[in-house]
């Protein structure tokens, strides 16, 4: 039987859903150990938590310091704040594979990986076709399981300002009703929540999670008390 106290390894944990992700792996019983890769330091402690400071550039140098259980891969970035479709492509293709093959060989079983709804390699779309591309790299690899998840539009408060994304944002609350739901816009806490528990499934191979199952493990009620909708979870998929 297979231990069921795990080591985490998260390249990401400062994003939307990284960070969701990181208080939900922290909180985790089946994992003894949470692995961070950051250019810098968190403001986080944790006794389960362990912060390496590495240079994304020179991924293969910290080798002996990508191993772990499962591998959640949620990089990203805006093609404003990369300057160039270069680093873009570093971000979105060469970081999470080089991640992911390093990861593979020194003994990582499952990979999770943060990509987007629309992915595909035949995509006119410079974003969505490099997000088929890294789905299509990621999937060759030898993992035993890999979880690749299209989210929609993701909801949440971000520390940068992004007028395009903030623009569908409103389009698609405002349109909701009207809105298939594998389009409509999804909680980033929801996306993380979901990491989470797919790491833990026993299924294996290669699976597409869309977003409208990626929110079926959303339980909402309406709270009297604070006039809120509040949004609870499944404990399993």
């Amino acid at each position: 039987m297979e231990n069921t106290r795990k080591t985490a390894l998260l390249a990401g944990a400062t994003g939307l859903v990284g960070s969701y992700l990181l208080t939900f792996l922290l909180e985790d019983e089946q994992y003894d150990r949470v692995v961070v890769l950051s250019r810098q330091a968190l403001p986080h402690t944790h006794t389960k938590l362990s912060v390496q400071i590495v240079d994304f550039e020179e991924l293969p140098q910290y080798s002996t310091q990508i191993q772990a259980d499962d591998i959640f891969i949620c990089l990203g970035i805006t093609l404003k704040k990369a300057g160039s479709l270069a680093n873009a492509y570093k971000v979105e293709f060469t970081y999470p594979h080089q991640l992911a093959q390093i990861a593979v060989q020194n003994g990582a079983k499952r990979l999770l990986y943060v990509s987007s709804i629309g992915a595909n390699t035949t995509s006119k779309n410079y974003y969505l076709r490099t997000k088929g591309e890294i789905e299509s790299a990621l999937s060759a690899l030898p993992f035993e399981a890999v979880h690749l998840l299209r989210p929609s539009i993701l909801y949440g408060p971000r520390k940068e300002v992004r007028l395009g994304e903030d623009l569908a944002k409103v389009l698609s609350m405002a349109f909701e009703p009207f809105i298939p739901q594998k389009y409509k816009g999804i909680k980033a806490k929801t996306v993380a929540k979901y990491l989470q528990l797919a790491a833990h499934s026993p299924l294996e191979g290669v699976h597409l999670h869309e977003s409208d199952r990626i929110r079926r493990i959303e339980r909402r009620r309406f709270d009297a008390l604070t006039a809120q909708e509040q949004t609870n979870y499944k404990a399993h998929l």
